[in-house]
């Protein structure tokens, strides 16, 4: 019994050592593999990292991309069906003239830097304005951009004051251009800025047209004044007293030229601008600056004579 117990627990020792062999061999082997396996996962990680970054993350900002694109399409439709919604209230174009005329601006936003809701936009402030038809629309907007653009304005500034400037001088839409032209030109000879000559003409235009003073005439008076350095606002506002008072002292003015009233009145009534000319010459070769001042103060105004006064001063820029 003894001999049996101790052959059990040698053979039990025996069997216990074998079993422990055999779980530190799985270990170890296990381990290996663990090693093994946690080193192809490591080499895994790295390759799913690598085609993410490479791939999968390029590609997820170019859908992104892509999306905000779209957004950004159906966003700029759905301003521009707005913007052309206003041009029908405007003008009360049938739904058949707006769409055909919104093609009109989608086809001019390709070969202007403007959008064609920005087209759009000066199309609706032509119907405010009683521009009627859709060639009208279409030629007043297309002037009204390339103004904007050469006057660095925005499409709304240019807009409304080139209505406001060629509406007061009797200006058709068509020769929209040709004012922008002598404006730009203005700008590029001259130290005034076309925006500010287009607003200095805006507050004067009214007065200057009932004595026949044209558009071109307009913009070069309002250019040497700004060139001088008089703001713009103020040549705006000196001119048109100018031109009111001098409508209103017509014999005054005659009386200093050494002229009689109806010899002036014919003059001014052919050539407005040649009699104002002949005015400021004589007002510029008069030595005394009080006097001319006082001449000028009597024939124009206080608010306007100052505005006349300096075109004396600066007579020889306002011929070139």
């Amino acid at each position: 019994m003894p001999g049996n117990i101790v052959e059990i627990i040698i053979k039990a020792r025996d069997l216990a050592s074998s079993a422990f062999r055999q779980v530190q061999n799985q270990i170890a082997t296990t381990k290996t593999i663990g090693v093994s396996v946690a080193s192809k996962l490591k080499n895994v990680g790295r390759a799913l990292y690598s085609t993410v970054n490479t791939y999968f993350i390029p590609a997820a900002l170019a859908i992104a991309g892509v999306a905000f694109a779209i957004k950004g399409l159906i966003d700029a439709f759905g301003d521009f069906d707005m913007a052309m919604k206003g041009v029908q209230k405007t003008t009360g174009m049938s739904e058949e003239e707006i769409d055909a005329l919104g093609e009109d601006f989608k086809e001019m936003s390709t070969q202007i830097p403007l959008s064609a809701k920005e087209l759009a936009d000066i199309g609706a402030i032509a119907g405010q304005l009683g521009i009627q038809g859709s060639d009208n629309i279409t030629t007043f907007t297309e002037s009204v951009a390339r103004v904007s653009i050469a006057l660095d304005m925005t499409a709304e500034e240019a807009a409304t004051s080139m209505a406001k400037v060629s509406n007061a001088f009797g200006l058709p839409v068509t020769q929209a251009d040709n004012l922008a032209s002598s404006i730009n030109t203005l700008e590029n000879t001259t130290a005034a800025k076309g925006r500010d000559i287009i607003a200095s003409m805006t507050r004067m235009a009214a007065s200057g047209a009932q004595l026949g003073l044209t558009a071109d005439a307009a913009a070069a008076l309002a250019a040497t004044l700004i060139a001088m350095g008089m703001p713009a606002e103020r040549v705006g506002t000196r001119l048109n007293t100018a031109f009111t008072q001098m409508a209103k002292n017509v014999g005054d003015m005659a009386a200093q030229m050494g002229m009689s009233e109806e010899e002036l009145r014919a003059w001014i009534d052919r050539d407005v601008m040649g009699a104002l000319n002949a005015y400021i010459e004589m007002l510029r070769e008069t030595p005394s600056e009080i006097d001319r001042i006082t001449m000028a103060n009597e024939v124009f105004g206080a608010v306007g004579g100052k505005a006349i006064a300096s075109l004396a001063t600066g007579y020889d820029d306002l011929q070139t």
